[in-house]
């Protein structure tokens, strides 16, 4: 990943190469994101937007600067994305963010500490008011740069000339952040020149230009009360909130679990006050709306315990006596987990003993919980004692039906194997294993893979081979997870030493997959769509373009066994043949071949033939017509695979009558193919100088996304597209400037 960070940083106009996004998302997969390194190659990119000529008359044709334009417009993308992936906690997917308030735009922003930026404001201190908002970091982990390039991103994206209304547009309320921070530290224009002469001089000409204007542009926005709304939301937000409080409040526990993670406690402490409240005394209303989510009371305790914060953990406990409840187990058990979190071992003891001394009757998950605290936290003696108790209780009541105790199972043994496993106890783990057997547990699914993990890893081969025979003989059937944990492991130890040995490596590969299957089969594990799926991608991480011997090996296992692909893996195979250098397009003709989706001309000039708005030949060739009449028999897929496939065909073919002709077809069988992927296709139309086919996919797009018989809106167009505005489209400037219109 090191060396794509130095061609990306020294090839930012190359498309083959991955997005900064996509690289740095990657990073923060693996919990290896460095701010700094990150900061090193969004300046490349910022450098190079700024760069970048706006004059007309600086590009040979219309052609170019179309061309210019959506390069520029594909790298403010980028750009905004890199943002979202430096702000989300890892926990999140920037694709996929949760349905909280501080990250409705995919930026995790938290409400500004008003002390904090004081603090700072006082000093002039912008690149450490900046830092206190991102918790996600240690402070010292952003410092200067990152700062800088905050104020280089709000500058390029106010700039009407350099930047886009869709940047601006997805990026409202990071700007309105950083606008108010801005204006809240008062950076001085001395201050600002000598942050970017040491963090990036190439930018200090363009931002000190532009700075003037954005300074009047903030004083405008505090003089109309711009500035005073995005302080009012930080302010003001307990009140405004706590006023609508009603119903079901589980986002709000959801809330405070995510703020734990991102290491955001004054989060926590604002959502407490939203939801409780400072008073001493409670409302009816509120009692009534308390009592009916305890959940979030649990998540107060939890999280309060697992930061350190017993006392504030103690006050949420006794909310419920308050509004006239009693700690349940669920209670306790956020109490236990809470202390394991935090890896307080006498925390756990003590909680225990109070649990115990309750009387309350126990079950599993809390004496998982338990079982698992100590052993993480450190008492692996004390973890093993906990299960000895356990089953010693379960025992007893059996004798005596006064006393209360839930039956073992393999839940909490399992919970002590991980523990061993990852502190590497290899005796603790037998010893353990042989403990289960004694007492009658039967080992799952869970239990298999936690031992299997470290067997692959020493690379202990028979021990391997009897793990899956007592697995098929005690009728345990391997989950996605034991396939996952074999291939991964058997490609990790495969390595590219030079590329003169690519056919070895590519054999390597296709060995490995064929070993681990009929490991699988030999034992009469069955494998399924989910592990196929899960193989194909490792392959495609491990390998790529390496890959693909072993990648067929698996599609050939699969279909042998009466398997069918899911849409995601067709969409996740189509991308990698696209994307290979020359696209394979004969692997993403069989991947439509098998689907039924291909209608490829055989014969004659496809350059001659033509096709109506209404997807018609003008030259009697019947393929579309034929879609028309076949088309609502097509395959069920999704919009993601049909789009990725039309753009890719526009894209990577000599010739754009394939992606055409695909795109009637599906248009005909009632599938929407987004303006994204359209504007690519009428690029590569015009490219080729296919006029007719041009003006007919205008026309046709006029008359599909009005409101038409089959219900069909603009808004259907625009599913997963980042312009969500269908007349402002690119598609129809580029038909306007081509006199398609």
């Amino acid at each position: 990943m090191k060396k794509m960070v130095v061609v990306k940083k020294d090839a930012m106009l190359d498309t083959k190469l991955p997005s900064v996004a996509e690289i740095f998302q990657v990073y923060v997969d693996i919990e290896e994101l460095k701010p700094k390194e990150w900061a090193e190659v969004v300046g490349e990119l910022v450098q190079t937007l700024i760069g970048m000529s706006t004059s007309t008359e600086d590009y040979p044709s219309i052609e170019a600067y179309e061309r210019h334009l959506a390069t520029r417009a594909s790298m403010l993308n980028d750009l905004v994305k890199s943002w979202k992936v430096l702000s989300t906690p890892a926990i999140y997917n920037i694709t996929t963010p949760p349905p909280d308030r501080e990250l409705a735009d995919g930026f995790w922003f938290p409400t500004f500490n008003e002390f904090v930026i004081n603090k700072f404001a006082k000093s002039n201190d912008f690149s450490a008011a900046f830092s206190s908002v991102f918790p996600r970091y240690h402070f010292n982990q952003l410092g200067a740069p990152v700062a800088a390039l905050t104020i280089a991103t709000y500058v390029l994206l106010q700039d009407r000339v350099r930047s886009n209304a869709n940047a601006r547009r997805s990026t409202a309320r990071f700007m309105s952040n950083v606008a108010y921070l801005i204006a809240r530290v008062e950076i001085t224009d001395d201050a600002l020149q000598n942050l970017f002469s040491k963090t990036f001089p190439g930018l200090k000409d363009y931002i000190m230009s532009e700075w003037p204007e954005v300074k009047a542009q903030l004083k405008d926005m505090a003089e109309t009360g711009g500035e005073s709304r995005i302080h009012n939301r930080s302010s003001n937000s307990y009140t405004s909130t706590s006023k609508n409080l009603k119903g079901n409040l589980s986002p709000l526990a959801h809330r405070v679990t995510q703020a734990y993670y991102a290491r955001n406690l004054g989060e926590v402490d604002r959502v407490w006050e939203e939801t409780v409240g400072l008073e001493k005394n409670l409302s009816q209303e509120r009692i009534a709306l308390l009592r009916e989510n305890v959940d979030l009371i649990n998540s107060f305790v939890n999280v309060y315990m697992a930061s350190n914060h017993p006392g504030k953990a103690l006050a949420a406990w006794n909310v419920l006596k308050k509004i006239g409840l009693r700690p349940d187990l669920k209670t306790w058990n956020a109490m236990l987990d809470g202390c394991k979190k935090a890896r307080n071992v006498n925390g756990i003891k003590n909680i225990w003993a109070k649990l115990v001394g309750a009387g309350i009757k126990l079950d599993i998950p809390i004496w998982t919980t338990r079982v698992s605290g100590l052993v993480e936290s450190g008492d692996i003696e004390g973890g093993l004692q906990a299960l000895e108790e356990m089953a010693t209780l379960w025992k007893q009541s059996l004798k005596d039906q006064k006393k209360h105790a839930v039956q073992p199972t393999i839940e909490p043994v399992n919970a002590a194997l991980a523990g061993l496993t990852r502190h590497k106890r290899t005796q603790a783990v037998e010893r353990l294993l042989g403990w289960a057997n004694r007492q009658g547990l039967k080992p799952d699914i869970f239990t298999f893979n936690t031992i299997l993990r470290p067997m692959i890893r020493e690379e202990r081969r028979e021990d391997v081979q009897r793990l899956f025979a007592m697995m098929n003989k005690q009728g345990v059937r391997a989950d996605a997870a034991t396939f996952t944990i074999v291939l991964d492991a058997a490609l990790t130890r495969i390595e590219l030493s030079s590329s003169s040995l690519l056919k070895d490596f590519e054999e390597a590969q296709k060995e490995a997959v064929a070993h681990v299957l009929s490991q699988m089969e030999a034992v009469g594990l069955e494998t399924n769509l989910y592990t196929y799926g899960k193989m194909i991608y490792l392959l495609l991480q491990s390998g790529g373009d390496r890959a693909q011997e072993a990648i067929k090996a698996v599609l050939g296992h699969l279909w042998e066994n009466g398997h069918e692909l899911s849409p995601h893996i067709y969409t996740m195979l189509a991308e990698h043949y696209f994307a290979r250098r020359p696209p394979d397009l004969a692997s993403v003709d069989a991947l439509l071949r098998r689907q039924g989706l291909l209608q490829r001309q055989v014969s004659g000039d496809s350059s001659t033939s033509t096709h109506n708005s209404d997807g018609s030949n003008n030259d009697g060739d019947d393929s579309s017509a034929s879609a028309a009449a076949t088309g609502r028999d097509l395959p069920e897929m999704d919009r993601v695979f049909h789009d990725r496939v039309v753009k890719g065909y526009a894209l990577a073919a000599d010739d754009p009558g394939s992606a055409l002709d695909l795109f009637y077809r599906l248009s005909a069988a009632g599938y929407l193919v987004t303006l994204g992927t359209q504007v690519e296709l009428l690029r590569a139309l015009l490219r080729h100088g296919r006029w007719d086919d041009a003006r007919a996919l205008v026309d046709h797009t006029k008359k599909r996304f009005k409101l038409d018989g089959d219900g069909a809106t603009t808004g259907d167009l625009f599913a997963g597209d980042e312009n969500a505005s269908f007349s402002n489209h690119g598609f129809w400037t580029i038909a306007e400037v081509n006199g398609l219109l």
